[in-house]
């Protein structure tokens, strides 16, 4: 199709979320990219569409030059792998960024000066009384340490958020109204506010994921 060639051949970085309610394991399927967001009804489908939708989403998850974004992949991957049921699991995936993960953060910290004992520095301070060069220096190397300023390479530990609208509010600063994810996600026609929804909680998943590397959170 025109979107399959597209994506094999512009796109390298999406991301990815659903939506649904019971007893459907998923009824919209969002993918956002940097110029569009594409929503997939997956309710009352043909075999034949939901066999091309399966064949997209397994060369989706398993490229390894597209980048994808999700939040909380494990469960969306089961949820996927319950929409398509007879037609097989999607058991291969590449190049998936979770921002629901526990993840590390690499800092650059600036060191403060080696605190000097009080018996070196009155050592110290003889000899410089006495201009004993020797005991100057052999007393140096036994308090040598970081020179005041040094910048050294961090790692800290970056939990995980919890929620969507936490690790928005948390990177962004802005508030992310949840409240239509408890609407009804099987009836049709959507509304406008259910198709806006969808839509933003796909695309913010690339602004967070952005945020998220510009602060070194691998």
């Amino acid at each position: 199709s025109t979107v399959f060639q597209h994506f094999q051949a512009h796109v390298t970085v999406c991301a990815v979320d659903l939506e649904w309610s019971e007893p459907q394991p998923v009824s919209l399927i969002q993918i956002a990219t940097a110029d569009a967001t594409y929503l997939i009804d997956t309710l009352h489908k043909s075999a034949l569409f939901m066999s091309v939708l399966r064949h997209f989403l397994v060369w989706l998850l398993g490229s390894t030059s597209l980048h994808k974004v999700f939040f909380g992949f494990p469960h969306d991957l089961l949820r996927l792998n319950m929409l398509f049921g007879e037609l097989g699991p999607i058991r291969r995936y590449r190049a998936v960024y979770d921002c629901a993960e526990r993840r590390l953060q690499r800092r650059h910290v600036k060191l403060s000066p080696p605190e000097v004992p009080l018996v070196q520095d009155m050592l110290l301070r003889a000899a410089l009384e006495e201009d004993d060069d020797e005991a100057l220096l052999s007393i140096a190397d036994t308090v040598a340490g970081p020179q005041t300023g040094a910048v050294v390479e961090d790692l800290k530990i970056v939990d995980p958020p919890g929620s969507l609208q936490s690790v928005v509010h948390k990177h962004l600063g802005v508030h992310l109204d949840k409240a239509p994810r408890l609407s009804n996600w099987n009836f049709r026609p959507l509304s406008a506010a259910q198709v806006q929804y969808a839509a933003l909680d796909a695309h913010v998943l690339l602004v967070v994921e952005a945020s998220m590397r510009r602060d070194n959170i691998l």
